[in-house]
């Protein structure tokens, strides 16, 4: 019989606006077929939006996953759904909330060798900048409790080990690179760059670590560039989305289009030249891993998994600086299509490099068993 994985998270699919973590396990246990995993997970989507599945019971989603969606009025409790299952391992996702983090840990509290925790990301510093006094308070009581003490943790890149290491000194750490699709449909690259002009796309959630708020506020201080930008995504953080499109409504040069399903991702990108989000910190970045697929070459910060973009000539990694941003978008305006060719061949010639090395089984067995 194989191992018994029970991954908690508020969000699964079909969820289509809670963004990557719903892709990075929606892609775990399509690459595990060899574990039988069982999602606790929330009926809703980001909006709060009641999902069309079937609730407060368990459902087959494929052939060795099962799903749990619960909703608001659940009577069962997670140490019950613990018990029946008796799983060999329990992945709680995130370190945030009642009923999907401190409810499971509350219940698991004698058998924390069961536990692996998995920040996706945020106990990044750029992470913990947005709403920062309020998470310090929270962080420094879970310290103090000692409830994460002696739990296993997983990291999904060597940045995530230190923050983790950081924050919870002498935990036990386990790295296994998150997870894609194993075979990417990677898009046909025939768009053609026009030069003097610049087509990009900022697509992510639109929330206070995305930065969005950087670039349009550049954009405003530079209205001479000849620079179109569109924006997609779903909004969830209304009052930062409030401030930004305060300065998209005063620029023609910007258009919010809403958002696309996750599936349709990799084809909303096809008609720009170029991908950009300033992020203030991704512990993976699915929608940087789309972008490549896509053949568009990317413009993001230092602070993804996704490094040394310009010499594998497949976009650029770029200091949140506005100085060093304008100098670069000032320079790839005036990239003509021969060149723009090179950068989207390069795109997905620094994907393909990074799938060749992606043996998810092997490096999900030290963390899983």
């Amino acid at each position: 019989m194989s191992c018994r994985i029970v991954i908690i998270y508020p969000y699964f699919t079909p969820a289509k606006k809670a963004g990557g973590i719903v892709s990075s396990l929606s892609n775990l246990v399509n690459n595990l077929d060899n574990y039988t995993f069982y999602i606790y997970t929330s009926c809703y989507d980001l909006n709060g939006i009641q999902l069309s599945i079937n609730i407060n019971q368990w459902v087959d989603f494929s052939q060795n996953v099962k799903t749990y969606y619960s909703d608001a009025h659940d009577t069962v409790p997670i140490k019950t759904i613990l018990k029946d299952i008796n799983p060999d391992k329990v992945y709680i996702n995130g370190i945030y909330g009642n009923k999907f983090f401190l409810k499971p840990l509350v219940a698991l509290r004698n058998n924390k060798n069961q536990v692996i925790i998995a920040p996706r990301g945020m106990l990044h510093e750029g992470a913990l900048k947005v709403k920062a006094l309020k998470k310090k308070i929270y962080l420094t009581a879970i310290k103090v409790s000692g409830f994460l003490k002696s739990m296993c943790w997983h990291a999904t890149d060597e940045q995530e080990v230190n923050d983790i290491q950081k924050h919870f000194r002498n935990s036990k750490v386990v790295l296994a690179q998150d997870t894609t699709p194993l075979k990417p449909n990677f898009a046909p690259l025939n768009h053609n760059k026009q030069k003097g002009q610049l087509k990009l796309v900022f697509l992510s959630l639109m929330t206070e670590k995305k930065n969005l708020l950087f670039l349009l506020q550049l954009l405003q201080n530079n209205p001479e560039l000849q620079i179109t930008l569109d924006v997609i995504g779903p909004i969830k953080d209304h009052a930062y989305w409030n401030t930004c499109k305060v300065l998209i409504d005063k620029d023609d040069r910007i258009c919010y289009k809403g958002q696309v399903a996750p599936s349709e991702v990799v084809n909303a990108m096809v008609p720009y030249d170029y991908f950009i989000v300033p992020t203030l910190g991704e512990n993976f970045g699915h929608v940087i891993f789309e972008a490549l697929t896509a053949g568009k070459p990317v413009i993001i910060s230092h602070f993804t998994p996704w490094t040394n973009l310009i010499n594998q000539q497949a976009g650029f990694n770029l200091n949140l600086n506005e100085d060093e941003w304008l100098s670069t978008l000032q320079k790839i305006i005036d990239i003509d299509n021969t060149k723009y060719q090179v950068m989207a061949n390069g795109a997905q010639s620094y994907l393909k490099n990074y799938l060749k090395s992606y043996t998810p089984q092997k490096d999900y067995k030290p963390l899983f068993g």
